[in-house]
Parts: C-alpha cells; sequence; structure tokens
C-alpha cells in the first residue's frame, strides 16, 4: 500500500509538474500574443497618424494650389483689363448721329398707295472718334410710330445698306436717308427713328453702335435716353 501511495504521489507530482509547464507555456504564449498585439496596435496607430499628415499635407497642397489658381486668374484677368484698357485707348470707335437732310428735310405725310404712310428726308452721320482706322459694314434704320417705345430696340422690317465704308481717324461719312414708315402718327403717338451701324477695326472685331431719336412735330430730332438706343460695343 505503501508503494502504491508513493506511486500515485509521483504520478500527480508528475501531473502537476507538466500541467504547471504547460500552464508557464501557455502564459508566455499569451504574453507573446498581447505583445505581438500590441506592437500591431502601435503600428496601426502610427500608420493612422501617417495617413492623418499625408490628409492634412494633401490639404495643404490643394489650398496652396487653390490659392495659386486665384492668384493666376486674377493675373490673368488683370492682363486681360489692361490690355482691353490698351485696345479700347488706341481702337477705332463709330458713333453715330441723323440730322435733318439741308435741303428737303422734314417729316412727309402721304395716303397714296395701300393707306396713309410717312417719309422723312435725314442724314446719317458716322464719325469715327477712335485713334485707329473703321470699316463699316452694315448700316440699318428703322421708322417706328407708336405711342409706346419698347425697352430693346426691334428691327423688324429696316431700311438697311451694306455698303463698305472706310473711315479714318477721326473722318466723319455723312449720306442721305429718305426713309419711310407705315401709317401716320394719331393722338399719342409719336414717330421714332432708330437703329444699328456695325464695322470692324484693326483687331478684327465686329462691332456695333446703336442710335435712336424721336422726329418731333416741330422737326426737332431728339436723342432717346434709354441705353439700348445708345450702345455701343
Amino acid at each position: 500500500m505503501d508503494c502504491l501511495s508513493l506511486l500515485f504521489s509521483g504520478a500527480l507530482v508528475i501531473i502537476g509538474a507538466l500541467g504547471v509547464g504547460f500552464a508557464i507555456k501557455t502564459l508566455r504564449a499569451i504574453e507573446r500574443q498581447a505583445k505581438a498585439n500590441e506592437d500591431q496596435l502601435t503600428e496601426i496607430q502610427q500608420s493612422a497618424e501617417k495617413t492623418d499628415r499625408m490628409i492634412l499635407l494633401t490639404a495643404q497642397q490643394a489650398e496652396n494650389g487653390r490659392i495659386a489658381t486665384e492668384a493666376a486668374k486674377q493675373s490673368a484677368e488683370a492682363a486681360k483689363a489692361s490690355a482691353d484698357a490698351v485696345i479700347n485707348s488706341e481702337r477705332a470707335w463709330v458713333m453715330v448721329d441723323i440730322e435733318w437732310d439741308k435741303t428737303m428735310g422734314g417729316i412727309i405725310h402721304s395716303s397714296a398707295g395701300k393707306g396713309q404712310s410717312i417719309g422723312l428726308a435725314t442724314t446719317l452721320i458716322c464719325t469715327n472718334h477712335g485713334s485707329l482706322p473703321a470699316w463699316i459694314t452694315m448700316r440699318k434704320i428703322q421708322v417706328e410710330i407708336t405711342s409706346s417705345l419698347a425697352s430693346l430696340p426691334d428691327l423688324e422690317s429696316p431700311q438697311f445698306s451694306n455698303s463698305y465704308i472706310p473711315l479714318a481717324s477721326r473722318q466723319k461719312h455723312e449720306s442721305p436717308w429718305h426713309l419711310t414708315g407705315k401709317g401716320w402718327p394719331e393722338s399719342g403717338q409719336e414717330i421714332f427713328i432708330y437703329g444699328v451701324v456695325q464695322y470692324s477695326d484693326v483687331f478684327g472685331s465686329d462691332r456695333e453702335t446703336w442710335f435712336g431719336y424721336l422726329a418731333a412735330q416741330n422737326r426737332e430730332l431728339i436723342r432717346i435716353p434709354q441705353h439700348a438706343y445708345n450702345k455701343h460695343t
């Protein structure tokens, strides 16, 4: 019995030793895994910090790019404005006036043909106020009898001429225009003359000058004040 007891006790000691050894091995494995997890977490944190720095750097670069682009845009706009200012100071500027024809100017009333009509003997004057020459390519004029002039000119059926007319700097060109219109002004209505002159210059641009007048019954020609009837490009 003593031998058997000793044998069991020895077996228990061996089993206990093996259990302790396994426990120590397992503990060390857990420690290694914990250390690996800690290292991995540190790497993730470092990677996240690096990513944050890269995002911040990218954002700063994008902002710097935006600022540079805006500066370049402003510089380009300033350069264009400067170039436009130089061009406008040197280019042709054709202004347009209308006067009554000196020999037969006035308003003529006619009832012949298909109802009443009106005739106006005028002179169209185009003057180049610029420093460089211009070339007139088109002239359009319309007579309208109305009690309320539209805010924008509407050339539905104008009289026109596409004669090519060169204009040197400060040169004036006068041409007679015998205008006609349908009807005759009734109570509250007025006679209006308006149109556009199109021209080009040495910069190759297609430009135009609008003009408009009220033909008063006392033979006075009065400029229409609205900008649309006095604009130029």
